[in-house]
């Protein structure tokens, strides 16, 4: 694709490189990541973000659609053993398959497919996700009784990070962005087979029963008790 649609095409999918360098900080702060963890980076762009899990002594998986800057990433991190860039669609790659993290600023067109990819499959070894989104859509899922974070809320407990302001981001987005942060849970609610059909029901009684108060430990009793 010749760099002009690139450029259409990430601006299409609402990507907006995180240039903060404190804003970058706090995202990695936000997760429990250490030397030898293994951490996937999506939208990795110029690697600031992968750049600063490796100062932390992970293994970084950085996931970048634009060719171009996937290989001058590869370049760049050509003699970092802990370091592998992946070209791709961070929708189609395939994930690990040993215990991994998430840290990236993905573009925001694609944040919910992607969660829905690592929360909505308990199988996935994903043990703890941070991701930056738009600062209202933060806020719908982190809501204990929003019915897309209540399908993922057996095995995972999500909460709210680190507000960013618009003005870190190139090109500037129309409003500020806030971290997701999602840690799965030391004992799941539901085994991790019961996920599909745990969705069906939050989407066939939601509109019935869902209430602020009413988050993911009372829909699973709900389900268990049907």
């Amino acid at each position: 694709m010749p760099a002009g649609g690139r450029t259409r095409r990430r601006r299409e999918l609402g990507q907006h490189d995180l240039i903060d360098a404190a804003a970058v900080d706090r995202l990695v702060g936000a997760a429990a990541v250490g030397a030898g963890d293994l951490v996937l980076d999506v939208g990795a762009g110029r690697g600031p973000i992968s750049d600063a899990l490796l100062e932390r002594g992970a293994r970084v998986l950085a996931v970048e659609l634009d060719r171009d800057r996937a290989a001058g990433l590869a370049r760049r991190y050509e003699d970092e053993p802990r370091a592998r860039v992946v070209a791709g669609d961070a929708l189609r790659v395939p994930l690990p398959r040993q215990p991994f993290a998430v840290v990236a600023n993905p573009p925001f067109g694609i944040t919910t497919p992607l969660l829905r990819r690592v929360l909505g499959r308990p199988e996935v070894p994903a043990v703890e996700v941070h991701l930056v989104l738009q600062h209202q859509a933060a806020r719908r899922l982190a809501s204990p009784s929003d019915p897309l974070a209540l399908t993922w809320s057996p095995w995972w407990e999500l909460d709210l990070g680190p507000r960013i302001a618009r003005t870190a981001f190139r090109p500037v987005p129309p409003c500020d962005a806030r971290v997701l942060s999602a840690r799965r849970r030391a004992g799941p609610l539901l085994p991790p087979e019961r996920a599909s059909a745990f969705a069906a029901f939050v989407a066939q009684h939601h509109g019935r029963w869902g209430a602020p108060d009413r988050g993911g430990r009372w829909w699973a009793r709900r389900y268990r008790s049907r």
